[in-house]
C-alpha cells in the first residue's frame, strides 16, 4: 500500500524527477511481493495504469523498477539458501497451486461466493457494504490507479476455483 501510494502521489504531482522517491516506491512493491506472490497481479495492474495514465520518464520508470528487482534479487537468494539450489520460489507457487490446481484439494466454490462470504464470514454489513463500495468505486473512477491495481487482482481471485475471505 505505501507503493502504491507513493507512485500514485509521484504520478499524480508530476514529481517525475524525485529518482530516489521513485525507487523507494519499487523497493516496498518488492518487498510486498515477496511477502505475498499474489500481489504480483495488483503490481502488473499498477504498472498497467502507469503505462496508459500515469506515464512515467524513462528514468522515473528506470528507478522503479531497480527499486523492485532489489527485492526480487533478495528473495531469489534467500530462495537459494533456502532451498540449496537457485529456484524460482514465485513460479513454482503459481505452477503448483494454479497450473496444477493444488489450491483446489482445500474446496472449490462458485465466482460469486465470495459476496457471500463478505455477508456471512465477516460482520455482515460491514463485509456487504465494503464490497459493494469497491464495485461502485471501480464503476464511478475507471481510471483510478486502484481500480487498475485492485481489479485485476480480484478477477484472477475470482477465476480461481478455491474462495477464501482474505484473498
Amino acid at each position: 500500500l505505501i507503493g502504491l501510494a507513493l507512485v500514485d502521489w509521484l504520478s499524480s504531482r508530476h514529481k517525475q524527477g524525485r529518482f530516489g522517491l521513485w525507487f523507494v516506491g519499487g523497493l516496498w512493491l518488492g518487498l510486498s511481493f515477496e511477502a505475498r506472490f499474489q500481489l504480483g497481479v495488483m503490481i502488473a495492474g499498477l504498472f498497467a495504469w502507469l503505462l496508459v495514465r500515469g506515464r512515467p520518464s524513462f528514468r522515473a520508470l528506470a528507478a522503479l523498477l531497480a527499486g523492485l528487482g532489489v527485492f526480487l534479487c533478495l528473495g531469489r537468494t534467500a530462495d537459494y539458501w533456502g532451498y540449496g539450489e537457485w529456484v524460482l520460489s514465485p513460479w513454482n507457487y503459481v505452477s503448483y497451486n494454479l497450473i496444477r490446481g493444488e489450491v483446489n484439494r482445500f474446496g472449490q466454490a462458485p465466482w460469486w461466493d465470495v459476496f457471500r462470504m463478505a455477508f456471512t464470514e465477516s460482520w455482515p454489513f460491514i463485509g456487504l457494504g465494503l464490497s459493494l463500495a469497491t464495485i461502485i468505486a471501480w464503476l464511478r473512477h475507471p481510471w483510478h490507479i486502484l481500480t487498475w491495481s485492485m481489479l485485476p487482482f480480484f478477477l484472477v481471485h475470482e477465476w480461481i476455483a478455491h474462495k477464501e475471505l482474505r484473498f
